[in-house]
C-alpha cells in the first residue's frame, strides 16, 4: 500500500525536469520580448565622397573594357552557332543521302510484291475457271 502511494521517482524526476526546461523557455522568450521593444541602433553613414577624376577615368576604362568583352563573346557565340547550324545541315544532307536510296529500294520492292501480287490473283483465277472446266467437262 504505501509503494502505490508514493509517485515513481524516475517519473517524478522527469516532470520536474520538463518543467524546468518549460519554464526556461519561457524566461527566455519573454526577456526577448522585452529587448525588442527597445529602440535599435543602426549605423548608417551618408558621407558625401564621389570619386575623385582619376577614379572617374579608372571605373570608365573598366566600363569599356566589360563591353569590348561582351562584345568579343557575342561575336564568338555567334560564330559558333553558324559553325554548330552548317554542321547540323551537313549531318541531315548525309543522313538524307543514306535513307534516299532506302527508300527507293523499298519502293521497289514494294512495286514488285504488288506485280507478284496480282499476277499470282490472276495465276489462281485461271487455274480455278480451269478447274471447273474440266470438272464440267467430265460430266
Amino acid at each position: 500500500m504505501i509503494a502505490t502511494a508514493l509517485p515513481d521517482t524516475g517519473a517524478f524526476s522527469w516532470l520536474v525536469v520538463l518543467t524546468l526546461v518549460t519554464l526556461s523557455t519561457l524566461a527566455v522568450n519573454l526577456m526577448n520580448l522585452w529587448r525588442s521593444g527597445q529602440a535599435q541602433k543602426r549605423e548608417v553613414s551618408f558621407t558625401e565622397q564621389h570619386p575623385t577624376r582619376a577614379e572617374q577615368a579608372q571605373i570608365e576604362a573598366r566600363v569599356l573594357e566589360t563591353e569590348r568583352t561582351i562584345d568579343a563573346i557575342r561575336n564568338e557565340m555567334k560564330s559558333d552557332r553558324i559553325a554548330l547550324m552548317e554542321v547540323g545541315e551537313g549531318r541531315a544532307k548525309e543522313l538524307h543521302n543514306r535513307i534516299n536510296p532506302i527508300t527507293e529500294n523499298t519502293a521497289m520492292i514494294k512495286g514488285q510484291m504488288e506485280a507478284f501480287t496480282t499476277s499470282f490473283q490472276n495465276f489462281t483465277k485461271i487455274l480455278c475457271e480451269n478447274m471447273t472446266r474440266n470438272s464440267q467437262d467430265k460430266k
